[in-house]
Order: C-alpha cells, then sequence, then structure tokens
C-alpha cells in the first residue's frame, strides 16, 4: 500500500533535511559503509607492534619493547576479528541484523 502523496511530499521534505545535516545518509541508504576511518584504524594497528619495539630501543626501556613483542601476533588475529564482527551499527539506523 502506498503513500499518501502528502506523507510522500513530507517524507521527501525530511529526507533533503537529513542530506544537509547528515552527510552520511547517503551512504547509509544506498548500502556502503559511511564511514572509511575504520580502515585507516585497522592499518593503523598494524603500526603500533614496530613502534613500541622502536622506541623501546631508541629510548633503552625495555618494557616497549616486551610490549611490542608481545603485541606483534596478537594484531593480525584482532584485525581479523574485528572484520569479522563487521562494522559497528549506526547511531542512527533503526535498522538490525538478523
Amino acid at each position: 500500500m502506498g503513500l499518501h502523496p502528502s506523507e510522500q511530499w513530507m517524507l521527501r521534505r525530511i529526507e533533503e533535511h537529513l542530506r544537509t545535516k547528515d552527510l552520511d545518509l547517503d551512504a547509509f541508504l544506498s548500502g556502503r559503509s559511511a564511514l572509511r576511518r575504520p580502515r585507516v584504524l585497522l592499518g593503523a594497528m598494524y603500526l603500533v607492534p614496530p613502534v613500541f619495539i622502536a622506541l623501546g630501543l631508541v629510548l633503552h626501556i625495555v618494557v616497549l619493547v616486551v610490549v611490542g613483542v608481545v603485541a606483534a601476533p596478537l594484531v593480525p588475529v584482532t584485525l581479523w576479528l574485528l572484520i569479522r564482527r563487521g562494522p559497528p551499527p549506526s547511531r542512527h539506523s533503526h535498522y538490525r541484523r538478523p
């Protein structure tokens, strides 16, 4: 059953308003990920252990070297688990995964 023309008009006005306020709405409506930042953060996690190791060696702090060496094998596993979980649900969305 379709919407009444006045309801369609009101829905279009609301959508236009949301598009001006929320730039991620287009991506959400098309089913794409609105944010690309999580991918960048996941990629940056690979750099954390080498940075700890390098800082530990340069600053002569053994704890940083140990943390970097211990974290190095855990990073790929952690990233794999985060990627498998999928993106976090949008705070604007009322869609629930089955």
